[in-house]
């Protein structure tokens, strides 16, 4: 449904004017005009929606490979998770050796050095 309306007044006294009006104005001479457009739309906008109500078991049921991926994922999570610790064991473990097997030679490097300076 729409709705519209048009007015119009003189730009300089304000005067009520009718929108096919020209010329100047009958009541103080100037010419101008302002014109206002109104236009007002009422929009009705309706839906429905229905969801019938299903219980979890039904829905899975309906789904039983949802349990299987999240079995797997989870199952993957954990895989991961143990590589992942494995992975900084073994890391301290190279490091370690590294450290036990460089000791000898560092020590031997120092002596040489204290020897070196103290002549």
């Amino acid at each position: 449904m729409t709705e519209s309306s048009v007015t119009a007044e003189c730009r300089h006294c304000g005067e009520s004017l009718s929108p096919q009006h020209t010329g100047p104005c009958p009541a103080c001479g100037q010419t101008g005009k302002h014109v206002n457009v109104s236009v007002n739309e009422k929009i009705i906008i309706s839906e429905r929606i229905s969801r019938t109500k299903t219980s979890r078991r039904e829905q899975i049921s309906k789904k039983p490979s949802s349990i299987i991926i999240a079995v797997i994922l989870f199952l993957v999570e954990i895989i991961i998770g143990f590589l992942d610790q494995l992975l900084y064991f073994v890391i301290a473990i190279i490091l370690s050796i590294n450290g036990v097997a460089c000791t000898p030679i560092n020590e031997k490097k120092i002596i040489e050095r204290e020897e070196h300076f103290s002549n």
